[in-house]
């Protein structure tokens, strides 16, 4: 058993917060970006990868509007993707029903946790700075 990661996003139509996100980017720092899409990703340490699909198809996804994957990149293509999560040791409230939910379903993780994935197409590049993740235009 090991790290388990299940990541979650829209199957089709418009993505609010990454169009949302768009806009502010163009109004307020003039970068355009072709499109941005977000996803959440849930990991849960300790569980078997059957455990984490059964989280994934029963818990996690809505499988009208959602697609989702375990273990593997949500977006593909030519496209960055930049994950913003809480910080060790500050309590995120989405983990205590992750908790529930697992134990609902009869699996017991070790840890849990949850980040949202932006993913942007279009020209864009990333800086790593010392307090956070900078869009710069190319």
């Amino acid at each position: 058993m090991s790290l388990q990661e299940v990541r979650v996003g829209l199957k089709d139509g418009p993505d609010i917060k990454g169009n949302s996100l768009r806009r502010e980017l163009k109004e307020k720092l003039g970068i355009e970006v072709k499109d941005i899409q977000t996803g959440t990703v849930y990991r849960f340490e300790d569980i078997s990868e059957e455990e984490a699909d059964r989280l994934r198809r029963h818990a996690l996804t809505d499988l009208i509007t959602q697609q989702s994957t375990l273990n593997s990149p949500l977006f593909k293509g030519n496209v960055r993707v930049l994950e913003i999560g809480y910080k060790p040791g500050v309590m995120n409230p989405v983990e205590g029903s992750l908790f529930a939910v697992s134990r609902f379903l009869g699996i017991s993780p070790r840890a849990v946790s949850q980040s949202t994935e932006y993913a942007f197409w279009g020209k864009s590049a990333f800086r790593r700075s010392k307090s956070s993740a900078e869009i710069i235009p190319t």
